[in-house]
């Protein structure tokens, strides 16, 4: 017989609200007991933005491509609603996901390169559920393929995942969005410095064919024109080393970065 220590502890996080501490352990589904997976979704509307797997990007839709019914490739089939979570079935560690909650007006269809989840509970909660590196890790255990791992809808609902009662759900969700809203817009000023960044070599560095920039430091616009070189008159250029499995590996001169 097995000892009582022997038995598995409860399944509680590290850290917790206080007010779920006292809140028992998480219960142990299937994935596809937390949501409905490929919810029937019914005929595809007339016209629609399209969501392939290039349109999103880090949790953010980067792309809208407005079609009609017609000229709707065979692979646009998820019609999407409010609260929905598309999970990216090919590569899924590039953990290109999206919770759709637009309201514009235009109607939402994505690509069966996605699979579409509808929560039960808290589709916020779920959406940071999936980007946890344990639900990755059995992602990746049951994908198939090398060059494109991809995981079926089949495969996906029956992952166990470890799931609190709805309101601490939501209180995981809310503080977790929060920290996103602020990494999106962190990202959003990393991206207008980019653009700034962009703008001012176009204007430091002489345009193709001139010798003189745009814009000057004030104590050098009168330092006459830059002087043309060929590259190996400003840096020593060095060809390659041939690999030699002696020296790059974990034991020689030099580590092999994989």
């Amino acid at each position: 017989m097995r000892s009582k220590s022997d038995k598995k502890k409860p399944l509680v996080p590290h850290l917790r609200f206080p007010e779920f501490r006292e809140a028992g352990a998480w219960e142990v589904k299937r994935l596809g007991e937390v949501c409905e997976i490929n919810p029937s979704t019914g005929d595809l509307p007339d016209n629609f933005i399209y969501i392939d797997l290039e349109s999103v990007v880090a949790g953010q839709l980067v792309k809208k491509q407005k079609i009609s019914k017609e000229g709707a490739p065979s692979r646009a089939q998820r019609v999407l609603e409010s609260g929905d979570v598309i999970y990216q079935t090919v590569r899924p560690y590039q953990k290109n996901n999206y919770l759709f909650d637009l309201s514009d007006g235009n109607r939402y269809v994505a690509s069966t390169g996605y699979a579409q989840f509808r929560a039960h509970d808290s589709e916020n909660f779920l959406f940071q559920l999936i980007h946890t590196d344990s639900l990755i890790n059995k992602v990746l255990s049951r994908c198939t393929g090398s060059n494109y791992p991809a995981i079926n809808s089949s495969d996906l609902s029956k992952i166990q995942v470890v799931v609190p009662r709805t309101d601490e759900q939501q209180k995981i969700a809310h503080c977790l969005s929060s920290l996103d809203e602020v990494i999106g817009l962190q990202a959003k000023k990393v991206q207008a410095l980019k653009q700034h960044k962009k703008g001012l070599m176009q204007q430091l560095f002489p345009a193709e064919g001139e010798t003189t920039p745009r814009l000057r430091f004030p104590e050098f616009r009168e330092a006459g024109a830059w002087e043309v070189k060929r590259l190996g008159d400003v840096a020593a250029l060095k060809n390659g080393y041939a690999f030699k499995s002696s020296k790059y590996s974990d034991n020689g001169a030099y580590k092999v970065v994989t």
